[in-house]
């Protein structure tokens, strides 16, 4: 195994500056390689740390800077492009030292620039390099070590009697060395009774799923394959999604990968992604408007994870109660977008939360269409509703009611999954009292006391008290979902009020009489103080 790189054998700038990225990476593992294909900005390596920005710019000059006129404007030219990013750091890196003159004007270029410079020269590059020699291994073709390890390791657990306690160790010092021997991939081992039961690849760094990519070629029987397994076969290469490709479909799978993982199989079941998930924060909002334009609901989202496939991206948020999700894909190629969301309501939700997104789904159905933005960017184009999103105005109308119950009374909890007859027909009463209105009720008979009964019966008989008004001492209580409403003090009117019975005189003087109102006549109550209501 070679104990360096030959910079001259290289041969290419291209492939130094990977050499150079990979060993950045390394080093440096949340940093990212740039693609220098639509212009690298100055830079061909960069990382963001906080509101940080350090810049690389590999070039591949293995002489003097003074051997070529152009070398001394090629970083030149970098270095102003560089600084349009406002950097906090711009490092050169080459394979040659430089000498003391060239070092001298470099650090003269420092003085028109607010950020530092730094030259890393092939010293550098040799002396890091050494520490990590499956750089080396790998750039120049020193992947026998690799394999030999892999070998190694299935020998020793093929010798190992199951349940060892010494096959542990050696096992977990052999898959340090493959580690060591790759710096693309780590390789997580699963032992279990002294044997390797699992193995599975990430990535060593940010990226490096892109530098050394896994590839794998199978071939899918049309014949056996519906139109919707084809559909979730693309999407999920295209964009980054999840798809299970049972064995009854898959043939002929060749997986190129590191030494040691690249198999071949006759058939198999593949798993596809999902593709690695990046953060972001991003603000999109959801609009429902009318087909003569008018916008009829919106809802704030924010998208907070994004997935990348072969062909564009797949964005995933929500909005802030977690209840309406988003998916959406774009494909900047072709400056299309598709949008799905779904609702889950299994998350107990207070009334004043879940209304804004009920009278969203409310007008969510055709031939309504949706409108979306992202940050300052709106679209114009209207995309289809998803279907069987739309709740009935009933269901809106009853989550209102509550939320005007629930805040008359000072009393919130989370909406009930559905309401019985009985207590729906209970929360429009008690709305209806809230708005100030007297509310017909079923004739009762109702009980009171009174201290001169003669004069209320005598009334009553001659006809002369067509409405009689009693205020109950307990307070008016809605039953809605196991919890009781307060609403305090009210009213009863009886119309043509008739005695059903009355009682002896009791010690206090008081009587018991039972009215209930004339046939055909009815019974109303009203709140004595509804100010909490508004």
């Amino acid at each position: 195994m070679r104990d360096g790189i030959d910079w001259v054998e290289v041969g290419s700038g291209g492939r130094f500056e990977k050499i150079v990225s990979v060993l950045l990476s390394t080093l440096h593992p949340d940093s990212e390689r740039i693609d220098g294909s639509g212009g690298d900005g100055g830079r061909d390596h960069q990382l963001r740390s906080g509101h940080r920005l350090e810049l690389w710019q590999s070039k591949y000059f293995l002489r003097r800077l003074s051997e070529s006129p152009t070398r001394k404007r090629q970083i030149i030219d970098s270095l102003v492009t560089a600084a349009a990013l406002q950097p906090d750091s711009w490092t050169l890196v080459t394979p040659m030292v430089p000498t003391d003159d060239e070092r001298d004007w470099f650090d003269g270029l420092a003085d028109d620039y607010p950020f530092p410079l730094t030259w890393r020269g092939g010293d550098w590059l040799d002396a890091r390099l050494v520490e990590h020699p499956a750089i080396v291994r790998h750039f120049m073709s020193a992947n026998d070590e690799y394999v030999a390890l892999m070998r190694e390791l299935r020998e020793e657990q093929d010798a190992l009697v199951d349940g060892m306690p010494a096959a542990l160790p050696r096992i977990e010092r052999l898959a340090a060395k493959i580690n060591d021997s790759n710096p693309f991939y780590k390789v997580d081992f699963t032992v279990r009774d002294g044997r390797v039961v699992d193995t599975r690849l990430r990535p060593a760094y940010r990226g490096a799923e892109k530098d050394s990519p896994v590839t794998i070629r199978f071939t899918v029987l049309s014949g056996l394959a519906d139109a919707d397994f084809i559909d979730r076969l693309n999407t999920a290469l295209e964009y980054g999604e999840h798809a299970e490709l049972p064995d009854s479909h898959v043939r002929d799978v060749v997986i190129t990968a590191p030494p040691g993982f690249g198999a071949a199989y006759d058939q198999a079941h593949v798993t596809i992604g999902p593709a690695p998930q990046e953060p972001i924060d991003l603000t999109m909002r959801l609009a429902i408007r009318h087909p003569d334009g008018r916008q009829l609901a919106a809802l704030p989202t924010r998208l907070t994870a994004r997935r990348a496939g072969i062909r564009g991206v797949t964005l995933h948020g929500s909005d802030l109660t977690g209840v309406i999700t988003a998916r959406l894909r774009v494909d900047p190629h072709q400056g299309q977008f598709s949008l799905e969301i779904s609702s889950d309501w299994s998350r107990p939700q207070l009334p004043g939360a879940a209304l804004p997104i009920l009278r969203f789904l409310q007008h969510a159905t055709p031939p309504n269409t949706m409108l979306l933005s992202l940050g300052d960017i709106a679209t114009t184009q209207p995309t289809q509703i998803p279907p069987a999103m739309a709740v009935s105005p009933g269901t809106v109308e009853a989550v209102q009611d509550l939320e005007r119950l629930q805040t008359a009374a000072g009393e919130p909890f989370p909406v009930p999954r559905e309401l019985t007859p009985e207590e729906d027909r209970e929360l429009r009463l008690a709305v209806q009292l809230l708005d100030g209105h007297p509310v017909k009720i079923r004739p009762n008979p109702i009980t009171f006391d009174t201290t001169d009964p003669e004069r209320f019966i005598d009334e009553v008989r001659r006809g002369t008290n067509p409405r009689l008004s009693i205020t109950p001492p307990n307070p008016y209580v809605v039953r809605i979902a196991g919890h009781e409403v307060t609403l305090g003090g009210y009213t009863v009117h009886i119309n043509r009020p008739q005695i059903v019975r009355s009682s002896q005189e009791r010690a206090d003087r008081t009587v018991q009489l039972v009215v209930a109102p004339a046939e055909g006549h009815d019974m109303e109550i009203e709140l004595n103080d509804i100010s909490t209501g508004h």
